[in-house]
């Protein structure tokens, strides 16, 4: 095992908001209940392990009280917001009269991460959970609900950096970026995506987590419209339903097969998950994320693992982008420069060679040497005349004296110092 790996943690924390246009039954409302008491004990595990993850918070959960008109709640976001759609998006929202229902509003949920030991990323969701989803959302419904977002994150003092899209459909980038964000937690490719039945295809979703495949490692990338690309790697899935099939030891031997491999490649091992996938045998969920954690630290411990929230990725990614241009302008200036430097000398040393050689024959004289840089010019046959020739010649041919230009006379005694005199006034003639 060689190389540095990144272990990145992404947490979708939306509560309510997950499920607000989907009928939230009795068994829903036990389970999100809980999700408060899950946070703690999630932040509780990082600062053991001296975890910073990223945390992105559906925006609606910041606000101390809604907009209203009449009885339309945010009638900022313009309706319908997904097309064909039958109820109104909010039609779950608690009403006027009601700004402290804690499956909706979570102001505490943000103090508890904001307050948290080691200092973790609070990232984006969205304001409302909205699909961003090209095919069917509303664009001016999505264009409001970042504009939302953004001025929640500004008004609390937040970051504006990571986005994780709402139930991961990757669209309107381009309004993503206008909005301000930096960056995004994208999708990885998976062998099943292609199958065309919904039900296959979650069913050899969840069959991949028993077969002895490490999780892909990824890395950062700059998309199409300029933001950074943090794609995932593996989900911390939910224990209920089908997923009870899933052993913990499953779990765990994938999230460290994804570490060891990430550390392998030099890339990252992006886990992500929600605090409801937790709510469900939480005992055996919190074990398996220990028993992953336990592994990163050893690997941290050894020197060959970083941990990483989405925006040290983004800064990071991004920065080194900078550096990488910097550095590739500065080398392409340098070798701008040399390789002119050398042409021009080239050159300038060929003139002069040409000018001495008509020189000497306009003083009909001899070359008494080979002229080379090392050549002692009185002893080259040129006589004093023959020189002032030269000198005038070149001037014709360059434009320019640099005995004239001089501040302080110098006389060259080699053929190199005469080619360096007129060298150093051709650069001063072009910076």
């Amino acid at each position: 095992m060689s190389g540095n790996g990144t272990l990145t943690i992404s947490i979708d924390t939306e509560i309510a908001w997950g499920r607000c246009d989907r009928r939230i039954t009795q068994e829903d409302h036990a389970a999100l209940a809980r999700e408060r008491a899950i946070v703690q004990r999630l932040l509780a595990l990082f600062s053991a392990y001296n975890i910073q993850a990223t945390w992105a918070i559906v925006g609606h959960l910041l606000l101390k009280e809604c907009s209203w008109e009449g009885a339309v709640v945010h009638p900022e976001v313009p309706r319908p917001i997904l097309s064909g759609e039958i109820g109104d998006w909010f039609f779950q929202h608690p009403s006027r009269a009601v700004t402290d229902d804690p499956l909706w509003y979570g102001r505490d949920i943000l103090e508890l991460i904001r307050n948290a030991t080691p200092p973790q990323e609070i990232g984006s969701h969205s304001f409302c959970h909205m699909p961003f989803d090209e095919r069917r959302s509303n664009s001016d419904a999505v264009r409001a609900d970042l504009f939302a977002a953004q001025e929640l994150h500004e008004a609390e003092g937040l970051a504006f950096d990571s986005f994780i899209f709402p139930r991961n459909v990757v669209g309107y980038r381009e309004l993503v970026a206008s909005s301000g964000l930096k960056g995004y937690r994208g999708n990885t490719p998976h062998w099943y995506d292609s199958i065309p039945v919904p039900p296959l295809r979650r069913l050899l979703s969840l069959a991949s987590f028993v077969i002895p495949i490490a999780p892909p490692s990824v890395r950062p990338s700059l998309d199409s419209v300029g933001l950074v690309n943090i794609p995932d790697s593996m989900l911390l899935m939910g224990r209920n339903g089908l997923r009870a099939l899933i052993s913990s030891r499953a779990l765990v031997r994938k999230g460290i097969a994804g570490l060891q491999r990430a550390v392998k490649q030099g890339e990252v091992f992006h886990l992500w998950f929600h605090p409801s996938n937790f709510a469900h045998r939480t005992e055996e969920q919190f074990q398996v994320l220990e028993n992953i954690l336990q592994h990163a630290d050893g690997l941290k411990r050894r020197g060959v693992l970083k941990v990483r929230t989405m925006g040290d990725q983004i800064t990071l990614f991004i920065n080194s982008q900078k550096q990488a241009t910097k550095n590739s302008s500065k080398f392409a200036e340098v070798r701008e420069t040399m390789m002119l430097a050398t042409e021009d000398r080239t050159a300038l040393r060929s003139k002069i060679l040409a000018a001495f050689h008509e020189a000497l024959e306009a003083r009909q004289q001899h070359l008494s040497c080979e002229l080379s840089d090392n050549a002692i010019l009185l002893e080259t046959g040129l006589d004093s005349l023959g020189f002032a020739i030269l000198v005038v010649k070149l001037e014709e041919e360059l434009g320019y004296d640099p005995f004239v230009m001089m501040k302080e006379q110098c006389y060259p005694r080699t053929l190199r110092e005469f080619i360096d005199v007129y060298a150093k006034s051709y650069q001063n003639n072009h910076d």
